[in-house]
Protein backbone atom coordinates (compact mmCIF):
# COMPACT_ATOMS: atom_id res chain seq x y z
CA UNK A 1 0.00 0.00 0.00
CA UNK A 2 1.50 3.22 -1.06
CA UNK A 3 1.72 5.18 2.51
CA UNK A 4 2.02 8.70 1.01
CA UNK A 5 1.18 11.07 -2.14
CA UNK A 6 3.75 12.91 -3.84
CA UNK A 7 2.89 16.84 -3.91
CA UNK A 8 6.15 17.69 -6.08
CA UNK A 9 10.10 18.50 -5.54
CA UNK A 10 11.91 21.07 -3.47
CA UNK A 11 15.64 21.70 -4.48
CA UNK A 12 15.78 18.46 -5.65
CA UNK A 13 13.90 15.86 -2.64
CA UNK A 14 11.21 14.77 -3.21
CA UNK A 15 8.12 15.98 -1.25
CA UNK A 16 5.12 13.89 0.26
CA UNK A 17 2.39 14.16 2.67
CA UNK A 18 0.90 10.93 4.05
CA UNK A 19 -2.54 9.66 3.29
CA UNK A 20 -3.66 10.21 6.99
CA UNK A 21 -3.48 13.94 6.77
CA UNK A 22 -6.33 13.95 4.36
CA UNK A 23 -8.60 12.15 7.22
CA UNK A 24 -7.16 15.19 9.49
CA UNK A 25 -8.14 17.95 6.98
CA UNK A 26 -11.43 16.55 6.64
CA UNK A 27 -11.83 16.11 10.55
CA UNK A 28 -10.77 20.26 10.81
CA UNK A 29 -13.32 20.39 7.79
CA UNK A 30 -15.82 19.09 9.65
CA UNK A 31 -15.48 21.04 12.32
CA UNK A 32 -15.12 23.99 10.98
CA UNK A 33 -19.12 23.28 9.46
CA UNK A 34 -20.34 22.34 12.37
CA UNK A 35 -19.34 25.76 14.54
CA UNK A 36 -19.70 28.18 11.59
CA UNK A 37 -20.79 27.14 8.65
CA UNK A 38 -19.05 27.32 5.46
CA UNK A 39 -16.93 30.45 6.89
CA UNK A 40 -16.02 28.33 9.86
CA UNK A 41 -15.12 25.02 6.93
CA UNK A 42 -12.99 27.56 4.97
CA UNK A 43 -11.20 28.50 8.32
CA UNK A 44 -10.42 25.68 10.05
CA UNK A 45 -8.75 24.20 6.81
CA UNK A 46 -6.64 27.02 5.82
CA UNK A 47 -5.55 26.94 9.65
CA UNK A 48 -4.51 23.73 9.71
CA UNK A 49 -2.61 24.05 6.41
CA UNK A 50 -0.96 26.98 7.75
CA UNK A 51 0.51 24.84 10.98
CA UNK A 52 1.32 22.17 8.77
CA UNK A 53 2.99 24.44 6.29
CA UNK A 54 5.08 25.24 8.77
CA UNK A 55 6.04 21.94 9.54
CA UNK A 56 7.06 21.84 6.04
CA UNK A 57 9.01 24.17 6.27
CA UNK A 58 10.74 23.26 9.22
CA UNK A 59 11.65 20.10 7.44
CA UNK A 60 13.26 21.61 4.28
CA UNK A 61 15.08 23.75 6.50
CA UNK A 62 17.23 20.42 7.58
CA UNK A 63 16.81 19.16 4.25
CA UNK A 64 18.57 22.21 2.48
CA UNK A 65 21.47 22.71 5.42
CA UNK A 66 21.76 19.09 4.65
CA UNK A 67 22.18 19.47 0.79
CA UNK A 68 24.61 22.58 1.78
CA UNK A 69 26.90 20.13 3.70
CA UNK A 70 26.48 17.43 0.37
CA UNK A 71 24.46 15.07 1.89
CA UNK A 72 22.06 13.99 -0.28
CA UNK A 73 18.20 14.35 0.70
CA UNK A 74 15.73 11.03 0.04
CA UNK A 75 12.64 12.88 0.99
CA UNK A 76 10.50 14.98 3.00
CA UNK A 77 7.32 13.70 4.08
CA UNK A 78 4.55 15.38 5.78
CA UNK A 79 2.57 13.56 8.58
CA UNK A 80 -0.72 14.14 10.81
CA UNK A 81 1.77 14.04 13.69
CA UNK A 82 5.19 15.86 12.56
CA UNK A 83 7.55 15.73 9.43
CA UNK A 84 10.39 14.20 8.37
CA UNK A 85 13.32 14.95 6.54
CA UNK A 86 15.09 11.47 5.73
CA UNK A 87 18.54 11.89 4.84
CA UNK A 88 20.92 9.31 3.16
CA UNK A 89 23.33 9.47 6.21
CA UNK A 90 23.61 11.35 9.18
CA UNK A 91 26.00 13.88 9.40
CA UNK A 92 29.49 12.94 11.02
CA UNK A 93 31.58 16.10 12.03
CA UNK A 94 29.68 17.62 15.55
CA UNK A 95 29.40 20.44 13.97
CA UNK A 96 27.58 19.73 10.81
CA UNK A 97 25.28 17.54 12.87
CA UNK A 98 24.76 21.13 14.65
CA UNK A 99 24.20 23.01 11.66
CA UNK A 100 21.85 20.59 10.53
CA UNK A 101 19.67 20.15 13.60
CA UNK A 102 19.48 23.69 14.57
CA UNK A 103 17.97 24.78 11.03
CA UNK A 104 14.49 23.64 11.67
CA UNK A 105 13.86 25.43 14.71
CA UNK A 106 15.87 28.24 13.89
CA UNK A 107 13.18 28.51 10.88
CA UNK A 108 10.04 27.64 13.35
CA UNK A 109 11.40 30.72 15.14
CA UNK A 110 11.80 33.34 12.43
CA UNK A 111 8.04 31.89 11.44
CA UNK A 112 7.14 32.45 15.09
CA UNK A 113 8.86 36.45 15.35
CA UNK A 114 7.14 37.57 11.72
CA UNK A 115 3.88 36.19 13.00
CA UNK A 116 4.22 38.31 15.93
CA UNK A 117 5.29 40.90 14.33
CA UNK A 118 2.42 41.37 12.00
CA UNK A 119 0.30 40.46 15.05
CA UNK A 120 0.88 43.45 16.97
CA UNK A 121 -0.12 46.32 14.88
CA UNK A 122 -4.07 44.51 14.91
CA UNK A 123 -4.08 44.17 19.12
CA UNK A 124 -7.10 45.81 20.26
CA UNK A 125 -6.96 48.50 23.14
CA UNK A 126 -7.83 45.85 25.86
CA UNK A 127 -4.98 43.35 24.98
CA UNK A 128 -2.39 46.46 25.11
CA UNK A 129 -0.51 46.58 28.50
CA UNK A 130 -1.76 43.15 29.43
CA UNK A 131 1.00 40.69 30.05
CA UNK A 132 1.95 38.31 26.91
CA UNK A 133 0.08 35.30 28.29
CA UNK A 134 -2.61 36.93 28.84
CA UNK A 135 -3.14 38.95 25.88
CA UNK A 136 -2.74 36.09 24.05
CA UNK A 137 -5.87 34.26 26.39
CA UNK A 138 -7.74 37.27 25.46
CA UNK A 139 -7.21 37.36 21.30
CA UNK A 140 -7.92 33.52 21.06
CA UNK A 141 -11.26 33.61 23.71
CA UNK A 142 -12.62 36.79 21.94
CA UNK A 143 -11.24 37.28 18.73
CA UNK A 144 -13.97 36.02 15.83
CA UNK A 145 -11.92 34.01 13.48
CA UNK A 146 -9.91 36.32 11.27
CA UNK A 147 -6.15 37.34 10.92
CA UNK A 148 -5.47 38.51 14.03
CA UNK A 149 -6.70 35.11 15.47
CA UNK A 150 -4.71 33.10 12.95
CA UNK A 151 -1.70 35.16 13.27
CA UNK A 152 -1.98 34.95 17.05
CA UNK A 153 -2.32 30.81 16.70
CA UNK A 154 0.59 30.50 14.35
CA UNK A 155 2.81 32.62 16.26
CA UNK A 156 2.11 30.01 19.31
CA UNK A 157 2.23 27.07 17.20
CA UNK A 158 5.86 28.19 16.04
CA UNK A 159 6.71 28.75 19.42
CA UNK A 160 5.64 25.38 20.40
CA UNK A 161 7.61 23.55 17.56
CA UNK A 162 11.09 25.07 18.97
CA UNK A 163 10.61 24.19 22.20
CA UNK A 164 9.08 20.91 21.73
CA UNK A 165 12.13 19.96 19.02
CA UNK A 166 14.32 21.50 21.35
CA UNK A 167 13.52 18.68 23.96
CA UNK A 168 16.66 16.72 24.78
CA UNK A 169 15.52 13.34 23.74
CA UNK A 170 16.41 11.70 20.63
CA UNK A 171 14.77 11.90 17.29
CA UNK A 172 13.96 15.44 18.03
CA UNK A 173 16.58 18.33 17.31
CA UNK A 174 17.61 19.15 20.80
CA UNK A 175 19.26 15.97 21.53
CA UNK A 176 21.17 16.17 18.06
CA UNK A 177 22.10 19.40 19.04
CA UNK A 178 23.10 19.15 22.54
CA UNK A 179 25.09 15.92 21.15
CA UNK A 180 26.67 17.89 18.61
CA UNK A 181 27.68 20.28 21.67
CA UNK A 182 29.21 17.17 24.08
CA UNK A 183 30.80 15.79 20.52
CA UNK A 184 33.33 18.84 20.73
CA UNK A 185 34.35 17.82 24.08
CA UNK A 186 34.18 14.39 24.58
CA UNK A 187 33.89 11.15 21.86
CA UNK A 188 30.89 10.70 20.21
CA UNK A 189 29.59 7.39 21.72
CA UNK A 190 29.89 9.06 24.99
CA UNK A 191 27.93 12.18 23.75
CA UNK A 192 25.39 9.95 22.83
CA UNK A 193 24.96 8.41 25.82
CA UNK A 194 24.72 11.10 27.91
CA UNK A 195 21.53 12.18 25.74
CA UNK A 196 20.18 8.76 25.54
CA UNK A 197 20.31 9.18 29.95
CA UNK A 198 18.44 12.45 29.32
CA UNK A 199 16.20 10.77 26.81
CA UNK A 200 15.08 7.79 28.94
CA UNK A 201 14.47 9.98 31.77
CA UNK A 202 12.41 12.25 29.85
CA UNK A 203 10.70 9.32 28.21
CA UNK A 204 8.84 7.52 31.67
CA UNK A 205 8.26 10.96 32.85
CA UNK A 206 6.02 11.83 30.42
CA UNK A 207 4.68 8.71 31.10
CA UNK A 208 4.23 8.54 34.72
CA UNK A 209 2.79 12.18 34.87
CA UNK A 210 0.53 11.45 31.76
CA UNK A 211 -1.05 8.58 33.15
CA UNK A 212 -1.49 11.00 36.47
CA UNK A 213 -2.96 14.29 35.47
CA UNK A 214 -5.58 12.90 33.08
CA UNK A 215 -8.47 13.33 35.57
CA UNK A 216 -6.83 16.50 36.39
CA UNK A 217 -6.26 18.22 33.45
CA UNK A 218 -8.06 16.28 30.85
CA UNK A 219 -7.23 13.52 28.28
CA UNK A 220 -6.24 15.53 25.34
CA UNK A 221 -3.46 17.24 27.37
CA UNK A 222 -2.44 13.73 29.28
CA UNK A 223 -2.14 11.59 25.96
CA UNK A 224 -0.17 14.34 24.73
CA UNK A 225 1.86 14.08 27.56
CA UNK A 226 2.53 10.62 26.65
CA UNK A 227 2.81 10.50 23.34
CA UNK A 228 5.89 13.11 24.20
CA UNK A 229 7.35 10.40 26.36
CA UNK A 230 6.54 7.64 23.51
CA UNK A 231 8.79 9.80 21.20
CA UNK A 232 11.18 9.68 23.08
CA UNK A 233 12.12 6.51 24.27
CA UNK A 234 11.25 4.94 20.88
CA UNK A 235 13.84 7.66 19.32
CA UNK A 236 16.27 7.11 22.12
CA UNK A 237 15.93 3.35 21.42
CA UNK A 238 16.36 3.58 17.88
CA UNK A 239 19.60 5.75 18.28
CA UNK A 240 21.24 3.66 20.68
CA UNK A 241 20.84 0.55 18.07
CA UNK A 242 22.14 3.39 14.79
CA UNK A 243 25.08 4.04 17.68
CA UNK A 244 25.94 -0.06 18.15
CA UNK A 245 25.51 -1.15 15.05
CA UNK A 246 27.94 2.29 13.50
CA UNK A 247 30.31 0.58 16.37
CA UNK A 248 30.10 -2.74 15.24
CA UNK A 249 30.37 -2.28 11.29
CA UNK A 250 33.01 0.31 11.51
CA UNK A 251 36.90 -1.15 10.71
CA UNK A 252 35.03 -4.31 8.71
CA UNK A 253 36.05 -4.51 5.17
CA UNK A 254 33.50 -4.68 2.58
CA UNK A 255 34.93 -7.73 1.10
CA UNK A 256 34.42 -10.01 4.80
CA UNK A 257 30.22 -9.64 3.97
CA UNK A 258 30.90 -10.46 0.43
CA UNK A 259 29.12 -13.97 -0.39
CA UNK A 260 29.78 -16.33 -2.99
CA UNK A 261 29.28 -16.91 -6.49
CA UNK A 262 27.86 -13.74 -7.72
CA UNK A 263 25.38 -13.91 -10.67
CA UNK A 264 26.11 -11.66 -13.57
CA UNK A 265 25.74 -10.85 -16.87
CA UNK A 266 27.89 -9.82 -20.12
CA UNK A 267 26.71 -7.03 -22.42
CA UNK A 268 26.38 -9.27 -24.91
CA UNK A 269 23.51 -11.47 -23.54
CA UNK A 270 20.18 -11.38 -24.76
CA UNK A 271 17.41 -10.05 -22.30
CA UNK A 272 15.05 -13.52 -22.16
CA UNK A 273 12.52 -14.60 -20.45
CA UNK A 274 15.01 -17.47 -18.89
CA UNK A 275 17.12 -14.70 -16.97
CA UNK A 276 13.74 -12.93 -16.07
CA UNK A 277 12.99 -16.20 -14.26
CA UNK A 278 15.89 -16.96 -12.76
CA UNK A 279 16.27 -13.46 -10.79
CA UNK A 280 12.49 -13.73 -9.62
CA UNK A 281 13.25 -17.30 -8.69
CA UNK A 282 16.31 -16.42 -6.97
CA UNK A 283 14.78 -12.92 -5.47
CA UNK A 284 17.42 -10.79 -7.48
CA UNK A 285 16.08 -7.37 -8.18
CA UNK A 286 19.46 -6.20 -9.58
CA UNK A 287 22.13 -7.83 -11.24
CA UNK A 288 25.49 -6.49 -12.50
CA UNK A 289 26.57 -6.65 -15.83
CA UNK A 290 30.22 -7.19 -16.29
CA UNK A 291 33.02 -7.37 -19.36
CA UNK A 292 35.61 -10.36 -18.54
CA UNK A 293 35.06 -8.91 -14.96
CA UNK A 294 35.33 -5.51 -15.30
CA UNK A 295 32.24 -3.83 -14.00
CA UNK A 296 30.39 -1.90 -16.93
CA UNK A 297 26.41 -1.74 -15.95
CA UNK A 298 23.63 -2.82 -13.93
CA UNK A 299 20.16 -4.53 -14.84
CA UNK A 300 17.38 -4.48 -12.65
CA UNK A 301 14.63 -6.87 -12.70
CA UNK A 302 12.10 -3.84 -14.25
CA UNK A 303 14.80 -3.31 -16.56
CA UNK A 304 14.80 -7.11 -18.23
CA UNK A 305 10.28 -6.78 -17.71
CA UNK A 306 10.56 -3.39 -19.84
CA UNK A 307 13.30 -4.69 -22.00
CA UNK A 308 10.82 -8.16 -22.95
CA UNK A 309 7.78 -6.24 -23.50
CA UNK A 310 9.02 -3.25 -25.20
CA UNK A 311 12.46 -4.46 -26.94
CA UNK A 312 12.01 -8.15 -28.30
CA UNK A 313 15.72 -9.15 -28.66
CA UNK A 314 17.82 -6.91 -26.90
CA UNK A 315 20.95 -7.58 -24.82
CA UNK A 316 22.11 -6.57 -21.68
CA UNK A 317 24.26 -3.90 -22.85
CA UNK A 318 21.74 -2.33 -24.59
CA UNK A 319 19.52 -1.51 -21.45
CA UNK A 320 21.83 -1.52 -18.56
CA UNK A 321 21.65 1.35 -16.37
CA UNK A 322 25.79 2.90 -16.43
CA UNK A 323 25.34 5.81 -13.47
CA UNK A 324 25.21 4.26 -10.36
CA UNK A 325 26.64 3.58 -6.88
CA UNK A 326 29.49 1.68 -6.10
CA UNK A 327 32.05 0.76 -3.46
CA UNK A 328 35.61 -0.82 -3.16
CA UNK A 329 36.16 -4.13 -1.24
CA UNK A 330 38.42 -2.87 1.35
CA UNK A 331 36.25 0.49 2.13
CA UNK A 332 34.69 -0.05 5.96
CA UNK A 333 31.33 -1.68 5.94
CA UNK A 334 29.85 1.01 7.59
CA UNK A 335 29.99 3.30 5.08
CA UNK A 336 28.36 0.80 2.72
CA UNK A 337 25.60 -0.17 4.93
CA UNK A 338 25.12 4.11 4.66
CA UNK A 339 25.25 3.89 0.96
CA UNK A 340 22.45 1.22 0.99
CA UNK A 341 20.31 2.54 3.26
CA UNK A 342 20.56 5.91 2.39
CA UNK A 343 19.91 5.09 -1.95
CA UNK A 344 17.06 3.08 -0.98
CA UNK A 345 19.52 0.31 -2.60
CA UNK A 346 18.64 -3.34 -3.09
CA UNK A 347 22.46 -4.38 -3.83
CA UNK A 348 25.63 -2.59 -3.73
CA UNK A 349 28.81 -3.44 -6.61
CA UNK A 350 32.05 -3.79 -4.87
CA UNK A 351 34.54 -3.43 -6.64
CA UNK A 352 38.52 -3.88 -6.49
CA UNK A 353 39.83 -1.83 -9.16
CA UNK A 354 37.54 -2.07 -12.08
CA UNK A 355 36.83 -5.76 -11.62
CA UNK A 356 33.81 -6.96 -9.55
CA UNK A 357 33.97 -8.35 -6.64
CA UNK A 358 30.90 -9.03 -5.75
CA UNK A 359 26.76 -7.55 -5.30
CA UNK A 360 26.43 -6.44 -1.13
CA UNK A 361 23.32 -5.89 0.28
CA UNK A 362 21.31 -5.06 3.55
CA UNK A 363 20.80 -8.69 4.71
CA UNK A 364 25.24 -9.37 4.18
CA UNK A 365 25.32 -6.27 6.31
CA UNK A 366 23.11 -8.11 8.69
CA UNK A 367 24.80 -11.44 8.54
CA UNK A 368 28.28 -10.23 9.02
CA UNK A 369 27.24 -7.62 12.25
CA UNK A 370 26.16 -11.28 14.13
CA UNK A 371 28.57 -13.40 12.77
CA UNK A 372 32.14 -11.32 12.39
CA UNK A 373 34.89 -12.34 11.81
CA UNK A 374 33.91 -15.64 11.31
CA UNK A 375 31.89 -13.87 8.20
CA UNK A 376 35.46 -13.63 6.04
CA UNK A 377 35.28 -15.31 2.91
CA UNK A 378 38.38 -16.51 1.72
CA UNK A 379 37.43 -17.81 -1.71
CA UNK A 380 37.90 -16.28 -5.18
CA UNK A 381 35.70 -14.23 -6.77
CA UNK A 382 32.90 -16.61 -8.86
CA UNK A 383 31.31 -14.95 -11.51
CA UNK A 384 27.84 -16.67 -12.90
CA UNK A 385 25.00 -16.54 -15.43
CA UNK A 386 21.41 -16.46 -13.92
CA UNK A 387 20.76 -19.39 -16.38
CA UNK A 388 18.18 -22.02 -15.34
CA UNK A 389 21.18 -24.70 -14.96
CA UNK A 390 22.07 -22.58 -12.13
CA UNK A 391 18.55 -22.12 -10.19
Amino acid sequence: MQWSWRLGHINGAPVEIHWLFALLVLWSAVQGWAEGGLPGLLYSTALLLAIFACILLHEIGHAVQAQALNIPVRRIVVMPFGGLAQLAHMPERPVDELRVASAGPAVNAALGLIAGALLLPGLPAAARGLPLDQAVQLILLRAQPGPLHFLTYLALVNLGLVVFNLLPAFPLDGARILRSLLATLAPRAAATRIVAGMGWTLGIACLLLGLAVGRRWGIPISMSIMFVGLTALFGTSSEETYERSQLALQGIPVRAALRQPTWCLAPADSISLEVQTAMQAAGRSVLPVADGGKLVGLLTRQDVAAALARQPGANAGQIMQTQFVKIEAEADLWHAQQLLAGGGLAALPVLEGDQLQGMLTSADVLNTFATYPKSIQLEATQLISPSAANL
